[in-house]
């Protein structure tokens, strides 16, 4: 990058870089119960609203940290001034590049997981679904005879609900992904999950329910399987961009703070 581009960089990462300065922005409504992909619970504010836009929740803080640290990036400064830049940057930025990099063992965890479903439970076996280029590297291709079978069992928001579970987004109507498992019995977990994630459009474990029938009905409709695979390629491409630009904004924040510590500290 020239430096013209690299500042420019810079501004947008850590405008953006609020983001990074609460642990709620990474994470995604899940459910308190178990799941395929998630054993442990993540428990969520009572008086919050879904935690379905990150940026919601975001503190004021937060943007006052940015708002700092952007007003330095233009400041030519001495060496002492450059150190005390440095510690203010790392006071800053320092827990959010933690929690984004705590992130990375997690993702991999979690992709892992999605690949070792394609091992496990019944199969009515067959041709596998043809996927997406987006869909094909975040999920091993499910049998379409699976995937149909699971869409011909998928019941209504209102029957799911009427099942819920002790969870506090199910108590407030939404679909989560441990009670959508716990309604379609003897199906493969694969195309399950699928099913989940595509319907949840890869934004997290939590559904409004109108979303869920409205989805749910065109692949039992005319959309059929095609506009399931159609869905998936579309929740898989936002999951592979939130990978992304967490590790763009993990990659750009570290740049700007090994530069200027070798400003302070080396120059």
């Amino acid at each position: 990058f020239t430096p013209h581009i690299m500042v420019a960089a810079r501004v947008l990462s850590v405008a953006l870089g609020l983001l990074l300065s609460t642990a709620e922005a990474f994470v995604s409504p899940a459910s308190l119960s178990t799941s395929f992909l998630h054993g442990d619970s993540i428990k969520a504010d009572r008086r919050a609203p879904l935690a379905a836009s990150p940026i919601d929740h975001v503190d004021q803080s937060a943007v006052t940290n940015a708002a700092i640290t952007l007003a330095g990036l233009f400041q030519k400064t001495a060496k002492e001034d450059a150190q005390g830049q440095f510690f203010a940057y790392l006071l800053f930025s320092g827990g959010g590049l933690g929690v984004g990099f705590i992130q990375l063992p997690r993702l991999y965890k979690e992709t892992q997981k999605i690949q070792a479903l394609a091992q496990e439970g019944p199969t009515e076996g067959g041709e596998k679904l043809s996927l997406g280029p987006a869909a094909s590297l975040v999920f091993p291709a499910p049998c379409r005879k699976d995937v149909e079978k699971v869409i011909k069992l998928i019941p209504s928001a209102e029957t799911i609900s009427k099942n819920a579970g002790d969870n506090y987004f199910a108590s407030k109507g939404y679909i989560v992904e441990s009670d959508f498992i716990n309604n379609i019995k003897g199906c493969n977990p694969l195309a399950v999950f699928a099913a989940f994630d595509a319907v949840a459009g890869g934004k997290g474990g939590a559904v409004e329910p109108d979303t869920f029938d409205t989805k749910v009905g065109q692949w039992k409709g005319a959309g059929g399987i095609e506009q399931f695979a159609e869905d998936l390629q579309k929740s898989a491409t936002v999951r592979l961009g939130s990978y992304a630009f967490l590790l763009f904004l993990l990659l750009l924040i570290s740049d700007l703070l090994l530069e200027t510590g070798m400003n302070a500290f080396m120059g």
